[in-house]
């Protein structure tokens, strides 16, 4: 399975586990680094496991070349009530 390109790690360090994250713009999936465990997709963002959690500040599908990125205030690392997207 080929990796999302990872434009901006954001709060996510190098060797961070890999997730199955699915491009809403092509339907494919791909392998994106995060920080914590996810446990669901819903759309373009994930849900959690409580704790801290993080997932790339900016990335670009390698099939369809569509581009994801977070809102500035979003690239820190969030607790678990919050909800990435």
């Amino acid at each position: 399975m080929r990796r999302w390109r990872v434009l901006d790690r954001g709060k996510v360090p190098e060797g961070a586990r890999e997730t199955v994250y699915r491009c809403d713009g092509c339907g494919r999936e791909g392998l994106l680094p995060v920080l914590g465990t996810p446990i669901a997709q819903q759309g373009s963002g994930l849900i959690f496991e409580p704790g801290k959690y993080a997932i790339p500040a900016l990335i670009e599908c390698h099939y369809c070349r569509r581009s994801y990125g977070l809102e500035p205030e979003r690239r820190a690392a969030q607790p678990a009530e919050a909800c990435a997207s």
